[in-house]
């Protein structure tokens, strides 16, 4: 091994013989053979890179010593759910082994006659039972977070990308190896932002298909999918901006999109994507930790603003009304409860002048806008419960603002509709004696000149 034959039938004697030593698999009489075998294992994997002009040939003897091991180690000792590590008859060759073909896969997937071996082996890994994985799951995701990384541009159709996407879904499921699944999703995005260094150098390209499969599994981290665990949402949204972007730049590379305007308005590239992507960083909006509710909001905000209202369909814009008006924190977790309601009144700004020139809207708005009322009236109550909290502060200045834009000359929407959104809103705030600060009763105070 150490001399590196170049001669393809001795490379292929030595390595069968190497091989032929875990032949005895499950060593039931003699346990110290595991370790015999792992380090035959090992120097046979070296033959093998040291001679990669010859692994389409030599790989196949890997395969069916792979299929082999794998399958008498689990098909009669993983059946019972009660099963643990110490029941397996030789857990570190079955460790050493799919961590084997992980290395295989992260040196050789760029030979292109051997990637259908290395596929082949990779199904060898989803075929193996939940209880095994989990006993894994670290040592496999952490293979699969770099062979991601390195080699995303050689996936080259979308069923690669959906296995690859699948595999790297199951091992997000295992918190052992839920970390390193992020890190290379996150690894994989971030090569997209790095310029490159000098003239003709060229970025391997992260493809649509790619994008689209580590977009759903970036909005499982953000909803906090895996077993609850909201620890990553944070940096998987701050992930997803990125992803994002270099979605909507590869859908302008192809000419389906338009540019940004004077404004830098994003034509939205995947109605649905959007709407998803929203969806999911409102949800981290609403968590009650005051840290996470706060960045959720400044990036959810970002996304809004961000995007071009002409580039989405009105009943998108009134899907995430009704879902944010519906889907409010209780009022004890105040921080969640302002952040949500001032986007509630922020997207109601921006999109209700659009919204309300369309009467067929009029029905799903009036609907927004008095549960909104309900809203207003819930938080005004309770912000002046003893004292007069962020909350009630936070309402009462959104909501002026609000009435007063609807009123206001340079309304752009229907000013029969905007009339009564304003008078509606408005009534809420004087039935506590906060309604001072709207423009018509400012005017209404003010002396006859």
């Amino acid at each position: 091994v150490l001399m590196r034959p170049k001669n393809l039938p001795l490379a292929k004697q030595t390595i069968r013989a190497l091989l032929d030593a875990i032949d005895a698999y499950p060593y039931f009489d003699d346990p110290i053979f595991e370790q015999h075998a792992v380090y035959s294992l090992e120097l046979a994997l070296l033959a093998l890179v040291s001679n990669r002009d010859r692994a389409p040939e030599l790989y196949e003897i890997f395969l069916t010593k792979f299929d082999s091991v794998l399958a008498s180690g689990t098909s009669e000792n993983m059946e019972s759910e009660t099963k643990s590590e110490k029941n397996l008859p030789t857990p570190f060759l079955m460790e050493r082994v799919v961590v084997t073909i992980l290395r295989s896969c992260i040196h050789l997937y760029d030979i292109p006659q051997v990637r259908p071996q290395l596929r082949t082996c990779l199904h060898l890994l989803m075929d193996l039972p939940p209880n095994f994985t989990r006993f894994v799951s670290d040592r496999m995701a952490c293979g699969m977070a770099i062979f991601l990384s390195q080699k995303f541009s050689l996936l080259e159709t979308a069923n690669e990308w959906a296995f690859i996407g699948d595999m790297l879904d199951r091992l997000a499921f295992y918190g052992p190896g839920r970390g390193f699944v992020f890190d290379g999703i996150a690894n994989t995005v971030e090569s997209q932002l790095t310029p490159t260094s000098q003239v003709g150098d060229e970025r391997r390209l992260l493809t649509q298909e790619g994008s689209q499969v580590l977009t759903k599994l970036l909005l499982k981290f953000i909803f906090g999918t895996y077993q609850k665990d909201m620890s990553l949402c944070v940096p998987a949204m701050l992930c997803m901006e990125n992803l994002y972007r270099h979605t909507v730049m590869l859908a302008r590379a192809t000419g389906d999109e338009e540019e940004e305007d004077d404004r830098g308005l994003i034509h939205v590239p995947d109605q649905e994507m959007w709407k998803n992507i929203a969806l999911a960083y409102y949800a981290v909006c609403r968590v009650p930790d005051p840290n996470i509710t706060n960045q959720g909001t400044d990036c959810f905000q970002r996304f809004i603003a961000s995007t071009k209202m002409s580039s989405l369909p009105d009943d998108t814009w009134l899907t995430v009304l009704h879902l944010i008006v519906m889907k409010q924190p209780p009022v004890t977790d105040e921080t969640a409860r302002v952040n949500c309601c001032g986007i509630l009144g922020k997207i109601l700004l921006m999109s209700i002048a659009h919204l309300s020139g369309d009467k067929g809207n009029w029905e799903d708005l009036t609907d927004i806008v008095n549960q909104m009322a309900v809203l207003v009236g819930a938080n005004m109550r309770e912000g002046r419960r003893g004292r007069v909290s962020p909350l009630f502060e936070s309402t009462l200045q959104s909501i002026t603002f609000i009435c007063n834009h609807m009123v206001a000359e340079e309304f752009t929407g229907d000013h029969e509709y905007g009339d009564w959104v304003s008078d509606t809103l408005l009534s809420e705030l004087e039935k506590v004696g906060a309604g001072g600060g709207s423009a018509r009763n400012v005017a209404a105070t003010q002396p006859n000149r």
